[in-house]
């Protein structure tokens, strides 16, 4: 009787992902891991002090996001909604926003959006 309770557990956790919200994960992932170099380049201190601990802070929760994502938690999706939100309006208000990263921002809270209702 047990074996089929931890069967149903595993099997429960075990969710088909979407190829599209693997693909999201990979590249917040990546973006976090290669977000390193940048961290480490003095060019962006000539913007500001408060942008390199705002990039950090982006690696870092681009990080837990994709993590979040991969376990098809709603709580990655809506953290990165909230942090997309917050740190476009930084960058334009600073005069840095791009409209190329608000349309791949775009793009990818819509996919998100799509598959909300499979995450736990």
């Amino acid at each position: 009787m047990q074996k089929s309770t931890n069967f149903n557990q595993t099997n429960k956790s075990c969710k088909k992902k979407p190829i599209a919200i693997t693909v999201i994960c990979v590249i917040l992932i990546l973006g976090a891991l290669s977000t390193i170099p940048v961290l480490l380049d003095n060019t962006f201190k000539e913007i500001g002090n408060w942008y390199l601990p705002l990039r950090a802070l982006s690696a870092l929760i681009w990080l837990i996001c994709g993590i979040g994502l991969w376990k098809m938690k709603k709580w990655a999706a809506y953290t990165f909604f909230g942090f997309v939100g917050f740190s476009e309006l930084i960058l334009l208000i600073a005069g840095l926003g791009s409209a190329e990263n608000i349309i791949v921002n775009g793009i990818i809270i819509g996919v998100i959006i799509l598959y909300i209702k499979k995450m736990d």
